[in-house]
């Protein structure tokens, strides 16, 4: 019996836990408490951009365990695949990153009451970037209605 390709195994089990963590990262998991919303809707966070990290090393895992299998050409099992895989979640995750931070620091400004944050240390000194934010909690509270 031959030996099987286990660095392409490896590379696509990565790939496909990359798939994973790219599907959990869209997931919407941190209440917004502040600004009136009192938990009533879910939105990014913290725990989104992990998991968007997550996708992105278990899918350069996947790229290089999927080129190392290649000098195993003799032994059966899978090469191109987590190569493929990894390729394709290194873009989704390098997207799902940035959707995510973006999103999380709106998280942030709404849970404390647009105080602290990223988002709260830009919009104190522009009223029209106040007034954008402003229309993004009233968007909030009428999806919540």
């Amino acid at each position: 019996m031959k030996e099987k390709n286990v660095k392409g195994i490896t590379g696509l089990c990565f790939g496909l836990i990359a798939i994973v963590f790219a599907a959990l990262s869209m997931i919407p998991m941190i209440q917004l408490t502040g600004m009136g919303l009192n938990g009533e809707i879910s939105f990014f966070g913290q725990i989104n951009i992990v998991f968007s990290l997550c996708t992105l090393v278990s899918a350069v895992i996947a790229v290089i365990f999927g080129a190392m299998s290649k000098k195993d050409a003799d032994k059966p099992g899978p090469r191109k695949s987590g190569v493929v895989i990894g390729i394709i979640f290194i873009l989704i995750g390098l997207i799902s990153f940035g959707v995510t931070s973006s999103f999380a620091a709106i998280t942030e400004y709404i849970n404390s009451d647009g105080r602290t944050g990223v988002i709260a240390d830009t919009v104190k000194d522009d009223p029209e970037q106040q007034k954008q934010m402003d229309d993004v909690v009233k968007a909030f509270k009428d999806s919540v209605k």
